[in-house]
């Protein structure tokens, strides 16, 4: 199941089975990882070894430490 996340003006959709493995594996809710985009400081760049089936970007910034989250879709 997607669950609809919307902070600020950003749309954020992720599914909920792996917004729990996340948790689990990384101690990262995603509501907390999508604070990276807020940050003035973060590092964006395009992910070639994983994007063969969709684009995928990696950010990195800080949200309390530094994250690196990774994201496909566009950001409107």
């Amino acid at each position: 199941m997607d669950i609809n996340y919307k902070l600020v003006d950003l749309k954020f959709v992720w599914d909920s089975v792996k917004a729990e493995k996340n948790v689990k594996k990384h101690g990262i809710y995603f509501e907390d990882a999508v604070l990276v985009f807020f940050d003035e400081n973060r590092f964006e760049d395009y992910d070639n070894f994983n994007s063969d089936d969709e684009d995928r970007f990696k950010i990195i910034g800080k949200v309390e430490k530094i994250l690196v989250v990774k994201r496909t879709g566009e950001i409107l």
